[in-house]
């Protein structure tokens, strides 16, 4: 991009300029005299800055002959490494270097989310790394509306800046003001709108934004125990493009920003893997995900979803949605016994199937559902491990 002529619409520096058009109160509106356009500080940032990304990375690809290339992500969420500038936007010799940074902070200074320039910036690292997650919870979880999370209405011939949501005002903010320098006159590149477009590293930054806001509305809320029962919360990534030929994982969490190592801890939802084929080809699929468990206590309008370990190269996701998927008596039943069975099946200290295991209120529990008894339950737990199937009752 940046060896293209300048007048190329694709070079580096015309693509920069795409960002200063439209985000630096720099034309009228059409059709709006003396209405300048502004879309940040409103509900059209995270949107417009997502459509921005996709043509560029498509720009990226075709130059590059990589129909499947995607733009790196500053995970500057993440405590374990991800909070410093990443090495490879530091090496002079790079194309991804920017010589317009603050100079106290690269490597290995960690990106502090709650940075003011002029500030006092005497902080231990631990405190650096609590105040973070703090801010990205508040800014991308505590935030349950859409206006507060995205910003206030604008639309044409509206003044601009009616309101930044929070992943507007809050991290996003505090990045381009921590990587800015302030040796410049107006704290270029990255600290000022009409230049931030000229560093790299925005785009990856940008790319950590909206891999963090994958927000998915919820047709229902506060269902009631009896109505979980009958209709299962579903989560639906569709449009899973992938490569046959490529070895792909990535994990599913909800309502999480902060935990993506800790399985135990976090909200994890399920995995998506793929292991490499033979024959490469071009694949769509998809996967549900039962959420009925994991969203037993919230009652939030949205749920934010989040995608934050993708192995492997040539995937492509369509979109998230949620669904409900009713169950018939028996089926619930079913359901409820394979989850009893395989909990007792995988209790710590469990070698050989024994009745006597069970709690009483299980056993009974089991009694009531399905009329089984203890002699047959053992039988048949007995035949689930011996053939390593799955357990049909």
């Amino acid at each position: 991009m940046k060896g293209l002529p300048s007048d190329d619409p694709r070079s580096f520096m015309q693509q920069a300029n795409v960002h200063c058009a439209y985000c630096n109160l720099t034309f009228e509106e059409t059709g709006h005299e003396n209405v300048k356009l502004q879309i940040h500080n409103c509900w059209l940032f995270l949107p417009w800055h997502r459509w921005y990304l996709y043509f560029y990375e498509r720009i990226m690809g075709k130059l590059i002959g990589d129909p499947h290339f995607g733009l790196p992500y500053w995970n500057w969420d993440n405590p374990h490494g991800g909070m410093t500038m990443p090495a490879m936007f530091v090496d002079p010799c790079s194309s991804l270097f920017d010589d317009k940074r603050n100079q106290n902070h690269l490597p290995p200074k960690l990106v502090d989310l709650g940075y003011s320039p002029g500030a006092n910036e005497i902080k231990p690292p631990a405190k650096v790394i609590r105040d973070n997650l703090c801010i990205v919870y508040t800014d991308l979880v505590r935030a349950t509306t859409p206006e507060c999370l995205y910003g206030k209405r604008y639309v044409a011939g509206d003044p601009p800046s009616p309101g930044a949501g929070s992943v507007d005002r809050g991290c996003r903010n505090a990045v381009h003001l921590w990587v800015g320098d302030p040796r410049q006159p107006t704290q270029e590149d990255m600290g000022n709108f009409y230049s931030t477009g000229r560093e790299p590293l925005f785009f990856s930054h940008h790319a950590n934004i909206d891999r963090l806001c994958v927000v998915v509305p919820r047709p229902k809320k506060s269902r009631s125990a009896q109505e979980k029962d009958e209709e299962e919360e579903l989560l639906v990534i569709e449009g899973i493009e992938v490569d046959t030929g490529n070895s792909i994982k990535f994990d599913v969490f909800v309502n999480d920003i902060d935990n993506f190592d800790d399985f135990d801890k976090a909200e994890y939802a399920s995995t998506f893997s793929q292991v490499r084929h033979k024959n490469s080809s071009n694949v769509k699929t998809s996967i549900t995900l039962a959420l009925n468990e994991l969203l037993e206590v919230e009652d939030d309008d949205e749920i934010l979803v989040s995608l934050p370990k993708v192995g492997g190269d040539g995937i492509t996701i369509g979109g998230i949605k949620i669904t409900y998927s009713s169950r018939a008596p028996e089926e619930i039943s079913n359901v409820f016994a394979r989850h009893e069975i395989l909990k007792t099946l995988v209790q710590p200290g469990w070698q050989q199937p024994n009745p006597l295991r069970f709690e009483p209120a299980l056993r009974s529990r089991f009694r009531q559902r399905l009329g089984w008894s203890p002699i047959a339950l053992h039988r048949r737990r007995k035949e689930w491990h011996a053939s390593s199937r799955s357990f049909k009752g």
